[in-house]
């Protein structure tokens, strides 16, 4: 009876192995991909080094250059912002003039839109369609999604950053004027989502390089005041009711440039990096005179909020040619961990939210 019963286990231990020795390897999906947050690496330019870090909320482990992990290729010269959208990530490489398409579990490439002149951001119109800023083309370019096609064009005669939508209404802004050279860039522009037609212009500061919309639907833009430091930096707060400025606020210096303003989940909190990271309720007076948490001896480059929790994800650049540091704190200013990622990381893009 034991040697019947040995006899079974040991059948049972073979075809377990033998299973397990021929169960197929999925080398399409080398990537775990849970929870978390994507660094986007810039590179430097011309070098062909972008690259995409991957931040595991779970495990606290970051996963270096998900991207040529898993297509055994690079990614491409200096990768510049990242969207989610329907179950697909949409990655801009602004110097490759492409805007390439990855599963975001897998980050295995699906397929890529070209036609651009030099890509910055990709904002979501709806699952079909997006809009895409370009630096060196005056005008915004229509994405079907569907189909990874340029499939229209909004005419600006001025080139777009960032941008953001709120109701019917397109916010962009003008930060280059690189191939307008003729042309002020201290406007927003705002265009009618009904007819895709630019209707009106704001006149901001010079350079407005980032924009965010607060509880009361009003419109954030920060301006770096000119990367020659012509005229002081700017805050500026558009009612998009009235489409008119009603608060703007003068930085005291012309350096450092105040870049990556961002909103908290409650969108009553702004933060920004001017040098060091600032923070200040959206009802303030008067812009903060102390930092929320200090640079020091590191050089800022990267700032988003977590949309989960609040914590704060700034990026060191370090030298701008070696691996860069993430550094996360909580909604308090407590440091909570850091990490390294790639080379310039400029951009987040946060995964499960």
């Amino acid at each position: 009876m034991k040697r019947t019963i040995l006899y079974i286990h040991l059948c049972i231990l073979i075809f377990a192995l033998l299973f397990s020795s021929c169960k197929p390897e999925n080398n399409t999906t080398p990537q775990n991909l849970f929870t978390g947050v994507y660094i986007v690496n810039e590179g430097n330019f011309t070098w062909q080094n972008a690259s995409i870090s991957f931040y595991d909320f779970q495990n606290r482990q970051v996963k270096p250059d998900i991207y040529s992990a898993a297509n055994e290729s690079p990614l491409g010269d200096v990768a510049y912002s990242m969207t989610i959208i329907n179950k697909k990530a949409y990655v801009v490489v602004n110097n490759s003039a492409r805007i390439v398409v990855i599963n975001p579990e897998t980050a295995v490439k699906s397929g890529e839109i070209t036609g651009f002149n030099s890509p910055r951001y990709l904002l979501r119109f709806s699952d079909s369609l997006a809009f895409v800023s370009d630096l060196y083309s005056p005008c915004i370019w229509i994405v079907n999604l569907h189909k990874g096609i340029i499939s229209g064009k909004i005419n600006l005669n001025k080139t777009a950053e960032n941008l953001l939508l709120s109701d019917n209404t397109l916010f962009a802004a003008n930060w280059s004027k690189l191939s307008t050279p003729l042309q002020n860039n201290n406007t927003v522009m705002l265009i009618n989502i009904t007819d895709l037609t630019l209707f009106k212009e704001i006149e901001v500061g010079t350079e407005p390089n980032s924009m965010v919309l607060d509880k009361l639907n009003r419109v954030w833009v920060l301006c770096s005041g000119g990367f020659t430091g012509n005229e002081l930096p700017s805050l500026h707060c558009i009612d998009h009711a009235s489409q008119q400025i009603i608060k703007s606020f003068v930085f005291p210096t012309r350096i450092p440039l105040p870049s990556k303003l961002c909103i908290n989940s409650t969108a009553d909190t702004l933060y920004y990096l001017y040098g060091d990271i600032y923070k200040m309720a959206i009802e303030s007076p008067i812009l903060p005179v102390n930092p929320f948490i200090e640079q020091n001896s590191r050089l800022f480059y990267g700032l988003s909020i977590n949309p989960g929790n609040n914590d704060i994800y700034v990026s060191d650049a370090l030298d701008y040619t070696q691996r860069g540091t993430i550094f996360r704190y909580s909604a308090l200013g407590e440091a909570i961990d850091s990490f390294k990622a790639g080379i310039n990381p400029g951009n987040f893009c946060f995964k499960g939210f």
